[in-house]
């Protein structure tokens, strides 16, 4: 027969799928049953940044309209609220100069711009290819951001926004030694 969820999205974590129990590359049993190797060239450049929505639907509205410029990046993932938070927590301790960057970076988001600092969301970027295609993918990109009061957070912010992509699967793993289960979840825009 057929099995349908009805749901037609590119990607849901709605419980388990009978398909990719078996079949797939990540499939609970780990039955591949075909695969395409592509090799492609490494890129020329890797830029990472990141940019500071006041909030996570306005994150939101940036992404649908980035989508709809055609331009996009290799990857940009929008953090909550919380995920942000945790993030910063997990920040190792400052040096002098950037424990005071970061006040005046605080003072700037929460006294100038007014953003409320549990409510704010970031953006991830990750851009590849020629030095000329990562220039205009950060022209379109943060020129858009800017149109949706998104401020630029660094590139030091992206990447450790990405590591800490990878560290999550990490302290999910360490936390299971301790009878506590947790998953992450991803919104599709």
């Amino acid at each position: 027969g057929i099995i349908e969820h009805g749901i037609n999205v590119p990607r849901a974590s709605i419980g388990i799928q009978p398909k990719d129990m078996v079949i797939g590359s990540e499939g609970n049993f780990g039955l591949i049953t075909k695969a395409v190797i592509k090799v492609h060239k490494l890129p020329e450049v890797i830029k990472f940044g990141s940019i500071v929505f006041p909030d996570f639907e306005t994150g939101i509205d940036f992404l649908e309209a980035l989508n709809h410029t055609g331009v996009l990046p290799a990857s940009i993932r929008l953090l909550d609220n919380i995920q942000f938070r945790f993030g910063a927590a997990l920040k190792p301790k400052p040096t002098k100069m950037q424990e005071l960057v970061g006040k005046v970076e605080k003072f700037v988001l929460t006294k100038v711009k007014k953003f409320d600092p549990y409510k704010l969301a970031v953006a991830t970027v990750v851009m590849e290819g020629s030095k000329a295609e990562v220039a205009y993918q950060k022209k379109i990109v943060f020129g858009l951001a800017k149109k949706f009061n998104g401020i630029s957070g660094g590139e030091g912010n992206g990447k450790r926004g990405y590591m800490l992509t990878y560290a999550i699967a990490y302290l999910r793993d360490y936390m299971a030694d301790y009878h506590v289960i947790g998953e992450t979840y991803e919104t599709t825009v």
